[in-house]
């Protein structure tokens, strides 16, 4: 993943360098009469939402460089050299002014991109960005016959903790969850919270043992966490494994959350477990 960042950062910046040259030309060969100050800043730009400031800073180095000479080679008098220096400490100035605006913006975007991808008290995703995903994985499901497994996973107990300790401690209790399940789950799983003390875990291509076991190692951490701060907290859960092609995301997500009440109702603090499509 690294080694293609920095061939795309390489990519772009020897792009931006190319346009930033054949603007410099243009410019030199119009003469002084227009001004060219909006093109050189389209590669500039490019570089800064592409790789950062820093890349930015550079290119506005570049930049200035190539429109030295431009402006240089189009001047007839060399007495204007000063003036030249002069336009270009505040051409400088002015489009450090502009990266860094482009840059503050950018991070905005970023963040705002962040949050909504994110559920800001667990830190796990948000739905809607669990249910693009899980779409996906269902798609590959339904093209090449991977198992995929779901589960939901209910919080039990987790209304007295409100109740009796206040919604402070209850979201105490949220946010160990969404740590657990960082910590426990693998990186290509997904995890989210669904609402409420209700949270939906997916497991792309993994059958129904490994779905068992991945929801068993996670059970023991969570109630290990649960024990170490003496909060009442069980968890009923429902693990779905659909081998054959399914309807919808909706669909898995009902029916793991199906299996999870039979655990809830047959006493909590259970993993129950159904195969669709076998």
């Amino acid at each position: 993943m690294e080694a293609i960042k920095n061939f795309l950062r390489s990519y772009l910046l020897s792009t931006a360098f190319g346009f930033t040259l054949v603007v410099g030309y243009i410019d030199y060969s119009l003469g002084q009469e227009l001004s060219f100050s909006i093109f050189y800043l389209i590669p500039i730009s490019m570089v800064v939402w592409g790789s950062g400031i820093f890349y930015g800073v550079f290119m506005v180095l570049v930049s200035m460089i190539i429109w030295f000479i431009s402006d240089l080679m189009a001047s007839e008098l060399s007495a204007n050299v000063g003036i030249l220096l002069r336009n270009q400490c505040i051409r400088f100035a002015f489009f450090a002014f502009l990266i860094i605006l482009l840059e503050k913006f950018r991070t905005i975007l970023e963040q705002e991109k962040q949050y909504s991808n994110t559920d800001q008290l667990t830190g796990l995703l948000s739905p809607k960005a669990f249910l693009e995903r899980l779409d996906i994985e269902m798609r590959r499901l339904n093209r090449y016959k991977r198992p995929l497994s779901v589960a939901y996973m209910d919080a039990d107990n987790f209304k007295k903790v409100n109740d009796t300790l206040g919604h402070s401690e209850g979201n105490k209790v949220l946010i160990m969850i969404g740590e657990v399940m960082r910590k426990t789950l693998r990186d290509v799983d997904l995890g989210t919270r669904i609402g409420g003390d209700e949270f939906v875990v997916a497991f792309p291509e993994t059958n129904a043992s490994g779905a068992q076991k991945g929801m068993a190692r996670l059970e023991r951490a969570l109630l290990d966490g649960m024990q170490a701060h003496n909060w009442p907290v069980t968890f009923s859960i429902g693990v779905a494994t659909f081998l054959g092609e399914v309807e919808s995301v909706d669909y898995m997500i009902r029916e793991a959350d199906r299996v999870m009440y039979l655990s809830k109702n047959g006493g909590k603090n259970m993993i129950k477990q159904e195969v669709f499509g076998a």
